[in-house]
């Protein structure tokens, strides 16, 4: 695959630096994700955690090799609190080499298969596109590093890219969600999405016409401005501006952990080197000029599936992307392609004879009244954001919330110590509330101080005692 021409029309020479300046970023990326990981492991996944790496490894023996197949990991080895920990540590450590490109080919791998490993005996918490995108980006890399930033592994970060910001559009557009289509959706983004923070309170009370063009600009962005990629140097760098500028946005009003510095990482490769004040050399190639070509028209094949798929469904070659699917390396997205319009807030309490009740005050997630969001990125705090699904669903459809509750029956240190606090001995009963939550308006914050108004919907879980569980 001769990429003489394509080299010369795109410019892809003169990149070494901001493919440089990317990787970088992205070992920072990945630092924020494993020192995030690392404070919640033993809650989420440790030998008292909610959902125990060890019991669902013991699970999936039944499958026998097929096992390691579905669920590539490391953990295969050893999945104790120790082993935890220490792929985190790994993981951190590798970032900090990366950040400061000490043998970045190998830590590109070793991150790789460090957070491979806990997305695929992650679960329910760690089941979420920006831990999938990582994953592709993160093999991509891979290829870049070892290709010598050629040609043809640039072009695949910016299909990457390409695809993530067009299926976020094409998701809202072919979901035909009302609130998109009346361009009301922002009217009730700010508020109901999973983890607000200080802002999204200010921006909430923009005027209607600020979130009607907020729509508009977010379907241009989304839908147009990828294209502009493919075209020339100077298009690039517009359609990274106007891509960077929504990032900033998303950033500055929600919570979304390292999502958004990922998704601005991303967009670093769109950038000629000569726009940029420094100037770096690029890695030495260890793959063969024409395996590296092959393997990126692959991946940009899937990608380009990935897309059509969202489009029509039915499309060639399907079962070539699930054969792939447990290595993470080509995936499909579209956030927010269904706007909530209204907020259901779980609010666990306990009590030891079911007539006082106390509340289990959570870190990040919405709860008191006069207590503002909390900014929270780059950390991604697992058990809050999965919170916001519970409504959606009964209490039974979700195991893991079960196992919280047990947990919390159990006055587990581990749990407990994801939440503020509980009670000092193992409570009696743990029940769940569903209330309705939603910003105050800007003169009754004046008044009272309270950043949130609820009222009371009911029970979603009833009390239940260890002899329920």
């Amino acid at each position: 695959m001769d990429l003489g021409i394509i080299d010369s029309f795109w410019a892809l020479e003169g990149h070494s630096t901001s493919i440089n300046l990317f990787l970088r970023i992205l070992g920072l990326v990945y630092l924020f994700g494993f020192l995030s990981i690392l404070v919640q492991v033993k809650g989420l996944y440790g030998k008292r955690g909610i959902l125990p790496a060890a019991n669902y490894l013991a699970y999936l023996k039944r499958f026998g090799w097929n096992r390691f197949y579905y669920v590539p990991s490391i953990f295969w080895l050893s999945s104790g609190d120790s082993a935890l920990k220490a792929v985190c540590l790994i993981g951190v450590a590798a970032g900090v080499l990366l950040i400061g490109w000490i043998e970045p080919l190998l830590m590109l791998v070793i991150l790789y298969l460090c957070y491979l490993s806990f997305k695929s005996v992650g679960q329910d918490f760690l089941n979420f596109q920006w831990d999938a995108l990582l994953l592709e980006v993160g093999f991509a890399s891979i290829i870049v590093a070892a290709s010598g930033f050629s040609g043809a592994s640039i072009l695949l970060l910016w299909f990457i890219t390409f695809k993530f910001m067009t299926m976020a559009g094409l998701a809202k557009f072919v979901s035909r969600d009302r609130t998109w289509r009346n361009l009301t959706a922002m009217t009730y983004h700010y508020w109901t999405q999973p983890l607000p923070n200080p802002l999204s309170w200010y921006a909430h009370h923009m005027p209607s016409w600020f979130h009607k063009l907020s729509v508009v600009m977010t379907f241009v962005i989304e839908m147009g401005v990828p294209i502009l990629i493919f075209g020339t140097p100077e298009t690039r760098l517009l359609a990274a501006a106007l891509l960077a500028l929504l990032q900033l946005l998303i950033l500055f009003t929600g919570n979304y952990g390292p999502l958004n510095l990922l998704s601005l990482a991303m967009l670093v490769p769109l950038i000629d080197d000569k726009f940029l004040p420094l100037s770096q050399p690029a890695l030495a190639p260890l793959l063969p000029g024409l395996l590296t070509d092959a393997i990126c028209a692959i991946l940009i094949l899937f990608s380009m599936l990935h897309i059509l798929r969202m489009l029509f469904r039915r499309v060639p070659f399907l079962g070539v992307l699930s054969a792939f699917e447990p290595l993470e390396i080509s995936n499909g997205y579209g956030l927010f392609a269904v706007m909530t319009t209204e907020r259901r807030e779980i609010v666990m309490e306990w009590s030891n004879d079911g007539r006082s009740w106390h509340e289990y005050q959570f870190r990040w997630k919405p709860q008191a009244l006069d207590e503002a969001p909390r900014e929270c990125v780059p950390h991604m705090p697992r058990l809050d954001w999965l919170m916001w699904f519970l409504p959606f669903s009964p209490y039974e459809h979700n195991p893991w919330f079960l196992r919280f509750t047990e947990k919390l029956l159990q006055n587990s240190p581990e749990v407990v110590g994801l939440l503020r606090g509980g009670p000092q001995d193992p409570p009696k009963l743990v029940r769940a509330l569903e209330y309705d939550y939603r910003f105050t308006d800007p003169k009754t914050r004046r008044k009272t101080g309270k950043w949130w108004s609820r009222t009371l919907i009911g029970e979603y879980c009833p009390p239940l005692s260890m002899r329920d569980l």
